[in-house]
């Protein structure tokens, strides 16, 4: 594993380690003192002469006013020095971001126009492809071949991981070719559907099938209770692994929202925590930490959501509101929010609603590109090789957003079909977020220790379903 951090500040407008960002800080406030010194210096020459004593430059090398102008001279060009090296640095993560917004854009459209023309030649691969997944298939009932470590090679490699940030949205684009739209205008007429707009789509497809009694990806009301009636004394985190280390690891049936009040009872403070995906099932039952909140999550920045019919928030946010309310919440507490996976992206649109006063966001290796949280901070930890953060699509552009990049899987081989989207992964990540000297991340460990003013808080867990819908599709298998 490397310990490297990329960071990304406001949506990847500036991109680099975390130690160029923390000399860049260096830099400015070395140059803010050295000013402040160039300064005094004059000020005490100034005095100097105003006491009487001769502070001509050419006086002599031992004299005061010699002394007190070579050192104005000197605090003056390190002062220019360090201003230019801390512009020179911030120019710097600036370019690269330009550069890697320019490199996403091109693999958006690669992605996009290669969509269209596989939709245009279908009836050409569709043989082929057929006759190859039914080998891969026979070979898979034999034991000649492992689906779970391909799909774990290819879903935890980087350069798949682009093109599935990019694909997407590219959806539509396959559709139009399939019904012989030309790839050059398929590309033209799909380009403001992302993938928040194509997640709509399908669930205005499984709303329609829903009417007829299907389950699948179609949410319903849901129900929250606590887990215990007794409520807990927990000491107050003092960074972000205090804080990833809190999220709730459910198994079937188990608690998925965390909640703790700091503060008084007249002026509380909250942190909620929120579990990630439990069920891998596309048809919605009880447990509603499933594939149904997912897409309805990834859906949510759609600006389809608007006019889709019977459109809701996913069952995962509901239940998280509705923690909030009972554990006594109101609208104008301060909220800090941290998920992982579903319960990341679940954080975020916690951070971009206007129910709670929400002061920041943690998101563990959710697909929170969609989401637009505009000023709030959000720090979200993302792997090169975890693929779940890509389905959301490109980077967007919310001001207070700062993205955390690391590779966990180099120089090892992938096990299982999300090796790098382990909590277990985000928690080491999130340590050493704790331990960076970057400023942007740094803000962070402070805002959560001016949310709880380091005194202890109440914590309560809470289990939440889905009312009047089966209990066996729930399943388990958090992540």
């Amino acid at each position: 594993m490397a310990d490297e951090l990329i960071v990304s500040v406001g949506g990847g407008t500036r991109v680099a380690v975390d130690e160029l960002f923390a000399e860049a800080a260096a830099l400015g406030a070395l140059h803010r003192a050295c000013r402040e010194w160039a300064q005094r210096s004059r000020e005490l020459r100034e005095w100097v002469g105003s006491a009487g004593i001769d502070v001509a430059p050419g006086a002599g090398g031992d004299t005061p006013g010699y002394s007190l102008h070579h050192a104005w001279v000197l605090f003056d060009r390190a002062a220019v020095e360090a201003e230019g090296l801390h512009a020179s640095l911030v120019g710097c993560a600036e370019r690269y971001g330009h550069v890697e917004q320019v490199v996403t854009a091109m693999w958006d459209l690669g992605a996009r126009y290669g969509a269209s023309v596989l939709g245009l030649t279908f009836p050409l691969w569709a043989a082929p492809a057929g006759l190859v997944g039914a080998t891969l298939a026979g070979a898979a009932a034999v034991g000649l071949w492992s689906p779970e470590r391909t799909i774990g090679a290819l879903g935890s490699n980087p350069a798949v991981i682009r093109l599935v940030r990019s694909a997407g949205g590219a959806i539509d684009e396959a559709v139009l070719g399939r019904i012989g739209v030309p790839p050059a205008l398929a590309v033209l007429l799909g380009r403001s559907m992302r993938a928040s707009e194509n997640a709509s789509v399908m669930l205005g497809a499984a709303a329609t099938f829903g009417l007829v009694g299907s389950t699948v990806l179609v949410d319903g009301p849901v129900t929250v209770r606590r887990a215990s009636t007794s409520t807990a004394r927990v000491p107050a985190p003092n960074g972000i692994a205090q804080l990833a280390a809190r999220v709730p690891r459910p198994g079937a049936g188990g608690p998925q929202v965390r909640v703790e009040r700091y503060g008084s009872p007249a002026s509380p403070r909250w942190i909620v925590y929120i579990a990630g995906t439990v069920s891998g099932s596309a048809s919605a039952g009880r447990q509603p930490w499933d594939l149904t909140s997912d897409l309805h999550a990834v859906a949510a920045g759609s600006a389809l959501e608007p006019v889709r019919p019977g459109a809701r928030s996913g069952g995962a946010e509901e239940a998280v509101r509705e923690a909030l309310a009972a554990a006594g919440a109101t609208a104008g507490d301060p909220v800090l929010s941290v998920g992982h996976s579903l319960g990341g992206i679940t954080a975020a649109q916690l951070a971009g609603g206007a129910t709670y006063n929400v002061v920041g966001a943690v998101n563990l290796g959710g697909p929170v590109a969609s989401v637009d949280t505009g000023e709030v901070p959000v720090l979200s930890l993302e792997h090169e090789e975890d693929v779940i953060p890509a389905l959301a699509g490109p980077p967007g552009s919310s001001p207070g957003l700062v993205t955390v990049r690391r590779s966990v899987l180099a120089g090892t081989e992938a096990s299982g079909p999300l090796p790098a989207h382990g909590l277990e992964h985000y928690r080491a990540t999130a340590s050493l977020v704790d331990r960076s000297d970057a400023p942007a991340l740094a803000a962070f460990g402070a805002l959560v220790r001016d949310l709880t003013g380091g005194a202890q808080g109440e914590r309560t867990e809470w289990i939440a379903a889905r009312s009047g819908r089966d209990p066996v599709s729930s399943g388990s298998g958090a992540r």
